[in-house]
């Protein structure tokens, strides 16, 4: 699945402002490492 610009911002503001790493954030949000790469 490709994101959006707007969509991968989204993202990496959730991602930062969590406690979890970034895996395990993404993994709650049931979003692949690799589909965001290479922020991950």
């Amino acid at each position: 699945m490709r994101y959006s610009a707007s969509e991968k911002l989204e993202i990496i503001r959730l991602v930062e402002g969590s406690h979890l790493s970034a895996r395990q954030t993404l993994a709650k949000l049931g979003i692949a490492p690799h589909h965001i790469l290479p922020l991950v």
